[in-house]
């Protein structure tokens, strides 16, 4: 669930701080190593424990450039983020002006589009 799908405007409270630190972390770390998100930790540290050594070695070296990748596109990911942000919110501002429930399918499936990405 990204910070902007309709699960999220579905909330009673908005998500905290953390929350979304974990969502825009797991969305971006999902496409460099997915074993490195927080839903699959528990799976990952099971398998370990069926790793030798030197595939201990390897699988953290791969780790190592996985998290560098993920703070070298960091930057660029966020950005992409508030674009699709603030266009959400422009796109919601200009279908709240003429309220049309129409419009407001309309809104429900792009927001929904997120959640795919």
């Amino acid at each position: 669930m990204t910070p902007f799908s309709t699960k999220a405007f579905r909330r009673k409270t908005p998500p905290s701080k953390e929350e979304i630190q974990e969502i825009l972390f797991n969305d971006l770390m999902e496409q460099i190593e997915p074993e490195l998100t927080s839903a699959n930790r528990e799976q990952t540290v099971e398998m370990f424990q069926e790793l030798s050594d030197e595939e201990l070695k390897e699988r953290f070296e791969r780790y190592k450039k996985a998290f560098e990748t993920f703070v070298e596109r960091w930057p660029a990911y966020i950005k992409e983020q508030i674009v699709l942000m603030n266009t959400a919110v422009k796109d919601f501002q200009s279908i709240a002006k003429n309220y049309d429930l129409e419009d407001l399918e309309k809104m429900e499936k792009q927001f929904e589009s997120f959640d795919d990405a």
